[in-house]
């Protein structure tokens, strides 16, 4: 069932019968985008007129403010009569509150799956982060215009997007599903070129693919980019697997900073043969563990607090 509210895009709304419906024009949706931010504590009405109307607000704003939660009471809550208490907006002190949880708000959950992919088994984690980048169908938060606090709502959810691209490489790799794994992470380093983990997801994933030219290319891509642009070298983790690829034996896995060493494994299990360069193919070794999965603990924990609340 999709989530209630809606703010990975365009925002959107269901009543409490689950059928999607419009709140408006741009001051109504923008009012909408900053209860659902809130969602689950009280926002203050003064805070409110802050992200609808920035800070030339007119004079009548409060009288205009109450309308328009009015009106999204009425939306949300078509069967309340009269002045009975709304089971979604409740008004509290000076501002409103907006009854949510978070799987009911696609933001939250968003966070809630992509938090649930960084420390399950291959299969799980991929299906929760398919799940949780399907919600995302634009910009966040884009009806809240040029609210002074945009980039604070938007960045952090921006950032676990990009992580939620790592994380889906990662289990692609662990499932030995290493062609699609390349193709994605090809796809990202062209979006995203100054972003290094997705550079060694390709390394890697063109490596078990079995193209270690495309490998060592995708490497030397990707030192000619970081000089160009940053005047950087790649760092130890991307290194680290480089001096790993041509090699027939494990290597300790890079670093990742603030996570779980891991062994990383060009091929095979272990106790087994691993391809080395230039031999005939031969059954696709098992898939190990992608080098850049390991949770960052605090993330974790901060998402997991940022739910609750």
């Amino acid at each position: 069932m999709d989530p209630k509210f809606a703010v990975l895009g365009p925002v959107q709304v269901r009543d409490s019968a689950g059928r999607q419906v419009s709140v408006g024009g741009p001051r109504p949706r923008a009012l909408t985008c900053a209860l659902v931010a809130e969602a689950g504590r009280v926002v203050s009405v003064d805070r409110l007129i802050d992200r609808v109307w920035g800070d030339e607000p007119p004079p009548a704003a409060v009288g205009t403010l109450y309308a328009y939660v009015s009106q999204l009471r009425k939306l949300l809550d078509p069967d309340r009569r009269g002045n009975a208490a709304s089971g979604v907006i409740s008004t509290t002190g000076s501002g409103y509150l907006l009854h949510a949880t978070p799987a009911e708000v696609d933001a939250s959950l968003f966070e809630l799956l992509v938090e649930r992919a960084e420390s399950a088994p291959a299969t799980t984690a991929l299906e929760s982060v398919d799940r949780a980048l399907a919600l995302w169908r634009g910009d966040p938060y884009v009806d809240l215009g040029d609210s002074p606090d945009l980039a604070g709502l938007t960045q952090p959810l921006v950032e676990l997007r990009l992580r939620a691209f790592e994380l889906r490489i990662g289990a692609l790799l662990e499932l030995g599903r290493t062609a699609p794994a390349a193709t994605a992470a090809r796809a990202l380093v062209g979006e995203h070129p100054l972003r290094e983990p997705y550079w060694r997801h390709l390394m890697l994933a063109t490596y078990r693919d079995g193209h270690q030219a495309d490998a060592l290319a995708a490497y030397a891509e990707c030192r000619r980019v970081l000089d160009h642009e940053l005047g950087m070298s790649p760092d130890a983790d991307t290194e680290a697997l480089h001096t790993a690829i041509p090699a027939p034996r494990p290597h300790p896995a890079p670093r990742v900073a603030g996570g779980r060493h891991r062994a990383v494994r060009l091929g095979g299990e272990a106790g087994q043969p691993t391809r080395r360069p230039g031999e005939a193919d031969r059954a696709e070794p098992a898939a190990d563990p992608d080098p850049g999965r390991a949770a960052v603990d605090g993330r974790r924990h901060r998402l997991a607090d940022g739910a609750r609340g």
